[in-house]
């Protein structure tokens, strides 16, 4: 039995809660420590299960472990989606600036008869683009020096060998260079770059919450379905529909943030206002060189598959 019961604190240690769970359960027949283990995982459906048989007359616990638990899981998801909205918000708005700044920048050039090329090396350049370029001009020489045919074979075998070697430790040195200049700091070169990665993540990590909420509504029709009550109910779907203005406010934003609404656009625009906007297109698909690919396209939603009502019965664990 201490085996056992020594296994499940490990796996409670290594967060694998339903395993240790089901072993205080199953092995050792206490529903008590199976209940603490459910409860810290947020396994929630195991912990309906324990009450409605094993644990259906200990309504101390279910008062004052149950609920308590799942309220404070309730008000840290209902805290963090308004959290993450306001960044959401708060990063569009200094992206829209940015933009905003630079589209102002490219009128002035062509009103005053030049042309904006993009290609053109920014005056401004920090140090990391000037040690970047210093690395590849090293390269290029190493290399060139490599190239050298004159020696014996084994001699220009090993100049090759400790070519392609310096090669590829230059670009990994250069690739992470590059991936330096895109940061989130106000006022950085690439900050607008920087914006576009971190609003690719919260979007994501935004979405994916719609899973927690889901099972969390559920979980409310089943405590309001014991109370004989609504409370739960209505505290799930507050919940949902707050999510859900969140996500509609999101992916209305989408198209703007990865600059994919040209033909709406187009329909509205002047020649000029159309030439800007082109090369303010042309500028960013150039620049997302420096981060990578997946940050190119807007991330996919997948919370609006679904509405919560359509998943109150389903059942993870049977009972």
């Amino acid at each position: 039995m201490d085996q056992y019961r020594s296994l499940a604190e490990q796996f409670r240690h290594d967060s694998l809660y339903i395993e240790s769970g089901q072993i205080y359960e199953n092995y050792l027949d206490d529903n008590e420590e199976a209940l603490v283990s459910y409860l810290q995982g947020h396994e929630w459906s195991h912990v309906i299960r324990l009450f409605s048989t094993s644990l259906n007359d200990r309504h101390d616990l279910y008062e004052h472990e149950f609920l308590s638990t799942f309220n404070s899981f309730h008000d840290d998801i209902q805290r963090q989606i308004h959290n993450d909205y306001e960044k959401f918000q708060s990063y569009t708005k200094r992206l829209l600036i940015l933009r905003t700044n630079l589209f102002q920048y490219i009128k002035e050039i062509l009103d005053s008869g030049r042309d904006y090329d993009i290609d053109e090396n920014d005056d401004q350049s920090d140090n990391d683009d000037q040690q970047m370029n210093d690395d590849r001009r090293t390269l290029i020489t190493r290399t060139n020096r490599h190239n050298d045919d004159s020696g014996s074979i084994r001699t220009r075998l090993t100049k090759k060998s400790g070519s392609i070697t310096s090669s590829k430790k230059s670009q990994r040195r250069a690739a992470q260079q590059q991936e330096r200049l895109v940061q989130l700091k106000e006022g950085s070169k690439h900050e607008d770059l920087a914006l576009v990665r971190e609003l690719w993540l919260l979007i994501t990590k935004f979405d994916k919450l719609n899973f927690d909420i889901r099972h969390m509504n559920k979980i409310c029709y089943q405590i309001s379905t014991y109370q004989n009550s609504l409370d739960y109910e209505q505290k799930g779907e507050l919940l949902q529909n707050k999510y859900n203005e969140y996500i509609n406010s999101i992916e209305k934003q989408l198209t703007t943030i990865w600059l994919n609404n040209l033909d709406q656009q187009q329909q509205q625009e002047n020649v000029q206002v159309m030439v800007i906007n082109k090369k303010i297109r042309e500028k960013f698909k150039k620049d997302l060189d420096l981060i990578s690919n997946q940050y190119r396209v807007s991330p996919t939603l997948t919370s609006k598959t679904s509405q919560w009502k359509l998943v109150l019965f389903d059942t993870d664990v049977s009972v």
